[in-house]
């Protein structure tokens, strides 16, 4: 999905999508999350009681996204490489 960078009064920002704000369970007037990455920007809601998630609840979230297995493939091949040497 390609969006614009657009000026809103002296900033800019960008228009999210009605059906992406649905999936995510975002709406106007939210306060949202915004970090850095090294892919980067990440918006998302915050955590309700303010932590971040453990291992194994951000674990439990990728799994219940249906995560696809196809990226997984290359790194499980990668992953190996020179272990057997």
């Amino acid at each position: 999905m390609s969006i614009r960078l657009i000026r809103i009064g002296n900033s800019q920002g960008v228009r999210i999508p009605k059906p992406v704000l649905a999936h995510y369970g975002m709406a106007e007037g939210d306060d949202l999350q915004l970090e850095e990455t090294r892919e980067g920007i990440l918006l998302r809601k915050p955590s309700p009681d303010g932590k971040k998630l453990s291992y194994r609840d951000s674990y439990v979230e990728m799994v219940a996204e249906n995560v696809d297995d196809a990226l997984w493939e290359e790194w499980d091949t990668t992953a190996g490489d020179g272990l057997d040497d």
